[in-house]
């Protein structure tokens, strides 16, 4: 028992609630949008999308159009691929 309560202790602070943001897609459009003009490197945009959980389906046709629009570098492909 007591090792169950151990473990759920550090889980919460290791893997906290509030780590990810919650968004809509077209609030991603929005993100990618504002940091590609900001011209923001493509780590500190990878990093910024890992935060985020989505509260809607990204498909397939909108992530090809949003890589087609704004043109991601690789670490910020994977993550919207992991969205």
């Amino acid at each position: 028992m007591r090792n169950a309560l151990r473990v759920a202790l550090i889980t919460m602070f290791v893997f906290p609630a509030s780590a990810a943001t919650r968004g809509t897609v077209q609030g991603l459009r929005e993100i990618m949008s504002l940091e590609s003009a900001k011209k923001t490197a493509d780590a500190d945009v990878a990093q910024k999308l890992a935060s985020i959980d989505l509260t809607e389906r990204l498909t397939q046709s909108v992530l090809t159009s949003l890589t087609k629009e704004f043109k991601p570098g690789p670490q910020t492909l994977e993550e919207l691929e992991l969205l």
